[in-house]
């Protein structure tokens, strides 16, 4: 039985006391086209670890720039522009990225 028909005969057979049978035969296309929709773990965890690495590049700029700032190699404004931030937001970004050595 090929895959979309035993989700057809699936949800035609919902027990008549099943709870959510109103709801799910009511959204009846979407439940289908969410069940025939496959999960692709490996490809989700691809896209997890990349917005992992793009955020840890961000805050390493941010770091980078906070220390530059800090050790007067570089102004606010400079940093700030560099970043697409006022200075203000800049500002509030170096208070919270304390570098602990």
């Amino acid at each position: 039985m090929a895959r979309e028909e035993a989700v057809d005969k699936t949800l035609a057979e919902i027990p008549e006391n099943f709870l959510l049978r109103h709801i799910l035969l009511k959204h009846k296309a979407e439940v289908k086209g969410m069940i025939l929709t496959e999960y692709d773990e490996e490809d989700v965890m691809n896209g997890f670890r990349e917005e992992g690495r793009q955020e840890g590049r961000q805050e390493g700029i941010i770091s980078t720039l906070v220390g530059l700032v800090n050790d007067k190699l570089l102004s606010i404004q400079d940093a700030s522009n560099r970043v697409n931030l006022s200075e203000t937001e800049f500002k509030k970004l170096m208070e919270s990225h304390t570098i602990h050595l």
